[in-house]
């Protein structure tokens, strides 16, 4: 995955990695969506990003997701 996680393999269980909180893993993977969202906005596309939460989602998770694009919209 794009954060150096596990691969996920359709049908077999998701590794810990991914059903747990990892804040870490999160960080390595979000310069990849915000390239996505650079990438729409040079073609003058409306940007959309949508977060699949979960019962255990946390709020850390969801405040750096947001934090990342928020910083990212400022360097536009």
């Amino acid at each position: 995955m794009h954060g150096g996680g596990a691969p996920v393999t359709p049908g077999a269980p998701l590794n810990k990695e991914y059903t747990e909180e990892n804040l870490e893993l999160l960080e390595k993977g979000l310069p990849n969506l915000l390239q996505h969202i650079s990438n729409g906005r040079a073609f003058n596309l409306p940007v959309v990003v949508a977060i699949n939460s979960h019962r255990k989602t946390q709020n850390k998770f969801l405040t750096k997701i947001s934090e990342g694009i928020k910083i990212s919209q400022k360097k536009a």
